[in-house]
């Protein structure tokens, strides 16, 4: 009987198959378009303008009267740590020295706002390229005098 039923389902499937076209699995015409990304345009030139470049300038020249106060200042605080800097630690000298050098390190913050001020500029959207990073070049060669110049009070005073 198992015999006679197999051929009979087959049959019966045999009907049930129609004609059907099924679609095509070639790319339809939306998937031969490129989704690639258009050739950027060349940017601009940058254009001077002369309102930012003025800003730039007046951040610089508080660099530079900030950096006038800190090289009096660091002339104190060098002749300080050159007098305490080897003075037993807790004496008078060695007070002074300390102090000498914390107000050092406290001259220096127009030089390091500056450098805030400018890195503020930049991420504006808005600024004058060419003369922000003259502006920045010109107030990071203060800043890294004024680091040297601490280092070497710092030297001075000594691990204590």
């Amino acid at each position: 009987m198992r015999r006679l039923l197999s051929p009979i389902a087959l049959l019966s499937l045999a009907c049930c198959a129609n004609g059907t076209v099924y679609p095509s699995l070639a790319p339809r015409p939306i998937e031969k378009l490129s989704l690639s990304e258009p050739a950027a345009l060349p940017p601009a030139a940058p254009r001077a303008n002369p309102a930012l470049a003025a800003r730039y300038v007046e951040i610089v020249a508080t660099a530079k009267k900030g950096d006038a106060d800190f090289q009096q200042e660091a002339g104190l605080a060098h002749a300080a740590a050159a007098k305490g800097g080897h003075a037993a630690i807790g004496s008078d000298a060695w007070i002074a020295a300390q102090q000498a050098a914390t107000r050092l390190e406290a001259a220096r913050t127009p030089v390091t706002k500056a450098r805030a001020d400018l890195d503020a500029e930049r991420t504006s959207g808005e600024f004058d390229a060419a003369a922000l990073d003259a502006a920045v070049a010109e107030v990071n060669a203060i800043d890294t005098h004024e680091r040297e110049q601490l280092d070497g009070v710092t030297k001075l005073l000594g691990p204590g």
